[in-house]
């Protein structure tokens, strides 16, 4: 994979329709999706011996006009360089030969924040 096949998509999905729909269906109880080409709704089931689905519209109007794809990413995030060199100095003799690449060759970033003690947007 490569930093450009990542992309910031726009979140789209509507509050106010997702609130309004009764026996809201959630990820736990479906079973079958299905996703059209050119519709702007889910088609889902709950149960495995059924033919019916039933229709989920939950994007906002202005998305069912048309989707515009985003730019996608230039840069790699990266870690800390620190944070790769103590990976590699502690863990580095116990990570498989073919996976130890990919910890040397991954991303650096100086100003790149720590997940785990802070959120990024």
């Amino acid at each position: 994979m490569n930093v450009d096949d990542f992309s910031e998509w726009e979140d789209g999905s509507s509050k106010y329709k997702l609130k309004k729909i009764e026996n809201r269906p959630y990820l736990a109880e479906l079973v079958r999706l299905k996703a059209e080409r050119s519709r702007y709704f889910l088609y889902f089931a709950k149960q495995h011996n059924t033919s019916d689905f039933e229709e989920l519209h939950f994007l906002k109007k202005s998305m069912e006009k048309g989707i515009q794809l985003p730019e996608t990413n230039t840069t790699a995030r990266g870690v800390p360089p620190e944070m790769k060199a103590d990976i590699i100095a502690k863990l580095g003799r116990l990570i498989p030969p073919k996976k130890l690449p990919f910890w040397e060759n991954l991303p650096t970033d100086k100003n790149s924040a720590d997940l785990i003690t802070t959120q990024e947007n």
